[in-house]
This record gives C-alpha cells, sequence and structure tokens, in this order.
C-alpha cells in the first residue's frame, strides 16, 4: 500500500528486480518460474530422498528431467547434498542438523540395507548399559558397507 514504482513495466522479472519492495510478499511472486534453489529448499526438510523423488519434485516445479539431473549432480559437487549409496541422498542442510542426533545413524543404516535391524550390542551402547565403545553399527546378514563420511561422521555399517 503507497508503495510506487516509477520504473517503466518492460517485464515482470525485471519489476522484480527493478522494485522489488513493490512485489514483496506478494502471490505475484510465487507465480515466477522454479529454479535449482526451489527443488534444493523442498529437499531440505527430508531425511533421505531417492532420484525418483527429485524428479517429481522437479515435475512439480515445471523442470524437466535433464535439468533435474543436471541439479542433482551440481548439487552434489557442491555438497548440498550427500550421496548414501547410488540414487539416495541427503541434503547437508538436514544431515547437519541431525548429525549429533545418534538415533540417525541407525535409521540411515535401516534406509541403505533393507531389511535390517540394529544388532543388540549397539542397543546397549545406545542406552549407556556398555562400558565399551562401538565404532560401528552392526545389523544381522554380514555384508558390510559405509555410511559417507560427511561432516566429520563415518559410520562402518555391517547388516
Amino acid at each position: 500500500e503507497g508503495t510506487q514504482c516509477t520504473h517503466a513495466p518492460r517485464s515482470l522479472s525485471f519489476l522484480l528486480f527493478s522494485c522489488p519492495q513493490v512485489y514483496e510478499g506478494s502471490d505475484l511472486v510465487f507465480n515466477l518460474p522454479k529454479s535449482k534453489k526451489n527443488l534444493l529448499e523442498q529437499l531440505k526438510s527430508l531425511p533421505h530422498f531417492s532420484k525418483n523423488t527429485v524428479y517429481q519434485l522437479g515435475k512439480q516445479l515445471g523442470l524437466k528431467d535433464s535439468t533435474v539431473e543436471t541439479y542433482i549432480s551440481r548439487f552434489l559437487k557442491y555438497k548440498e547434498i550427500y550421496r548414501l549409496k547410488n540414487g539416495l541422498y541427503v541434503s547437508a542442510d538436514f544431515f547437519d542438523k541431525n548429525k549429533n542426533d545418534i538415533s540417525y545413524p541407525f535409521y540411515l543404516a535401516n534406509i541403505i540395507r533393507t531389511p535390517s535391524y540394529i544388532s543388540s550390542w549397539a542397543a546397549l551402547q545406545y542406552y549407556n548399559l556398555t562400558t565399551e565403545a562401538i565404532r560401528s553399527i552392526t545389523g544381522a546378514d554380514g555384508d558390510e558397507f559405509w555410511i559417507p563420511a560427511c561432516a566429520g561422521m563415518t559410520a562402518n555399517i555391517t547388516p
């Protein structure tokens, strides 16, 4: 109310960049084409996501599959997302916020290797009922795999 723009309205994007105060908080801003930033913002709240999830979100934002593929590559390159395994990711933002929660590596281990469960020894340590430190998360079938080293955390997982 009362805010005027003195620029000639050549285009919507010109107005938004030359007079942002006119459109601040307006519904008009939300109708602009979506971008890489919009996609990343939607991924930040997810504890993990698949490549298919990223493609579905991209379609909702009006992005082509080739564009989404490029964005995934760039997110990985600039460490905005971490690869848990082929086709499975977590945003750096979500991981950094939850990396100190002891249950989060257990959760990721179960997502990476399904079906799996947490061994009784790891559960005992989780509840501080053991005097020895466990450096790996151990599951049932003996195959080893790793949660990637992200922000200084590495977990050896043996399902």
